[in-house]
């Protein structure tokens, strides 16, 4: 059916009714442009509050490119499972925080609907969960003006730049604060050797691509990253299957480059490959040629986040989703 003679206004109610009784037409009677009544036109308290739960579930699956709610319940589980209710509490907060300021900053709604201001934000709370004060009240603090800022960052950066922003946001927020604290100052080398002391068994093995997956979240646990794949593979079965792709490659990497065995096993050569495999099968259509780019890019971030561990490490620091 041709739409070209339909006019954006002067129609009358009746006009409309009829065009919402036709099966054709479906996508002008959901609309918001052809509101069919002061109802449709003004959403309720309820329906904000909804739009508001659902923007915060999309953007804690935005962390690793998932538009969904359902698969933001699925990482949130995730969180609980392998960090408990405090990183939970915080991821959640950082998320409702950075929306809420892209809100009221006047930000761009459209993004913000699909969970594009909050995502950063989710990581800061996770990264403070970790890494920040010991006291949770100070933790609370520093998760809340971190979230603020890193919504403020993305904003600067995307007027900035035409390329993806990623989890640039939360690096540079983030980063500013540890590499001021120092959080990885008082671990030395050999508490990291003498992490793992009992011979891994084969399910050690194939734990650590899941711990990977986990690890995008500062989280260490194979239950957390078979919750969280679960929840990746709800939105696409070929972003899971990138994700694991991406995480075994990096640890395969790191165990060629000589990486510690504790490092291995608690997926830090995992995640930031993961990330990279994920990235490439959400942007590019699927192929052969893709699919090696897929592993190329795992193998490559891992290079990179072996150099970057060293680097940031000397200064006391994570180097967290930067490579």
């Amino acid at each position: 059916m041709n739409f070209s003679g339909i006019q954006r206004e002067g129609g009358s109610t009746a006009e409309l009714e009829s065009l919402k009784k036709s099966n054709d037409v479906g996508p002008i009677a959901t609309n918001p442009e052809f509101p069919s009544s002061n109802e449709d036109a003004i959403p309720s308290e309820a329906n904000a509050i909804t739009a508001f739960v659902d923007s915060v579930g999309r953007a804690m699956g935005q962390v690793i490119f998932l538009n969904s709610p359902v698969s933001g319940a699925f990482l949130l589980g995730g969180l609980m499972i392998g960090g408990g209710l405090n990183l939970a509490t915080l991821a959640v907060l950082a998320t409702v925080v950075s929306n809420g300021t892209a809100i009221l900053a006047g930000m761009d709604s459209a993004s913000n609907k699909a969970g594009l201001w909050g995502y950063n934000g989710c990581l800061v709370g996770c990264a403070m969960a970790v890494f920040g004060p010991v006291h949770i009240a100070m933790t609370t603090v520093a998760t809340f003006i971190g979230a603020i800022a890193s919504t403020f960052v993305m904003a600067a950066l995307k007027e900035a730049s035409g390329v993806p922003q990623w989890t640039f946001a939360f690096n540079v927020v983030a980063l500013s604060v540890f590499l001021y604290t120092q959080p990885l100052s008082a671990v030395d080398d050999g508490a990291k050797s003498a992490a793992v002391v009992a011979p891994l068994t084969t399910m050690d093995f194939l734990a650590i691509p899941f711990v990977g997956i986990s690890q995008i979240f500062l989280v260490e646990s194979a239950v957390a990253g078979v919750t969280m794949t679960v929840g990746i593979a709800s939105y696409s079965y070929g972003l899971g299957a990138h994700a694991l792709i991406g995480s075994t490659v990096g640890s395969l990497v790191g165990i060629a480059c000589g990486a510690g065995l504790s490092e291995i096993t608690m997926g830090l050569w995992g995640y930031n490959p993961a990330l990279t495999s994920m990235a490439v099968g959400t942007f590019f259509v699927h192929s052969l040629p893709v699919a090696l780019l897929s592993v190329g890019g795992a193998a490559a971030t891992a290079v990179i986040y072996g150099a970057m561990e060293t680097a940031f490490g000397a200064a006391g620091s994570p180097c967290l989703t930067l490579p």
